[in-house]
């Protein structure tokens, strides 16, 4: 005698193959499925599915929806692995499902941190960053510590890098002294990410004093203040221009020639 059909399972009245998904029809429910999903599974009209197997029809659709949603996401952008499971978690991806998801990616190589480190590491230096800002973007991005401490960065190419910078940043400054130059020369290259000893190497090996450009500078501010702070004595005149790094001698020659 055969068993009931309710405890063998249900009869698949129809399969709707569309364009984006096939439609399993019962007599009570449709199940929407992946196209992927259904090659997965022996599925054809009048057939018997199991409960056992409507489960894991269920469970396999469910990965790959999130399977499909990380395809979506690394079809609009570079992610790292850790990237990815961050965005499928939020989705609401159990531990496990994550772990499947990024088996499939990796080895399909959809999804390949060490060559995709290499992708960040060449885009950053072509931008002109230094080893501590790429690093620090590469731990935002997610990329594990083992492949950042793999990465080798060449002390004379980073300098090179920074250096083919210089006349651009320092025109940046052009109207400034010396000592306020050399200062925001300093912090420019220190916000890219190169280290002290570096940037200062590179200013002793570029940056000289120019009295024509420094008496220059001090002409403007000498103007601008003046005409700010109408009632300033000569003592409070010469501490702020000292404060902005201009040399006694040359203040003191200014503030000398204005008088006559």
């Amino acid at each position: 005698m055969n068993a009931p059909e309710e405890k063998l399972g249900k009869v698949l009245l129809k399969v709707k193959v569309l364009k984006k998904d096939v439609v399993l029809v019962f007599s009570d429910e449709e199940i929407k499925i992946s196209h992927h999903t259904f090659s997965d599974f022996l599925l054809y009209e009048n057939k018997v599915v199991s409960h056992k197997q409507i489960k894991e029809i269920r469970k396999r659709q469910l990965l790959d929806t999130y399977l499909q949603s990380a395809l979506n996401s690394l079809a609009r952008s570079r992610f790292s692995e850790k990237q990815i499971k961050e965005k499928l978690l939020k989705k609401g991806a159990s531990f496990n499902q994550v772990q499947e998801v990024l088996k499939i990616l990796n080895s399909s190589q959809l999804l390949d941190d060490e060559s995709l480190i290499k992708e960040y590491v060449l885009e950053y230096q072509i931008k002109g960053y230094g080893q501590r800002r790429m690093i620090s973007s590469l731990k935002e991005k997610g990329f594990s510590n083992e492949l950042i401490n793999n990465l080798f960065f060449d002390e004379n190419e980073e300098y090179k890098r920074a250096e083919n910078l210089f006349q651009q940043i320092e025109k940046k400054y052009d109207q400034n002294n010396f000592l306020n130059k050399k200062q925001k020369i300093y912090l420019a290259y220190l916000r890219l990410g190169y280290k002290s000893n570096l940037i200062n190497k590179l200013i002793s090996d570029n940056l000289s004093f120019d009295l024509k450009k420094e008496l220059k500078a001090l002409d403007l501010d000498y103007l601008k203040i003046k005409r700010l702070k109408k009632q300033l004595n000569k003592e409070e005149l010469i501490e702020i221009l000292l404060r902005k790094g201009y040399r006694y001698e040359h203040i003191f020659a200014k503030i000398k020639k204005g008088e006559d």
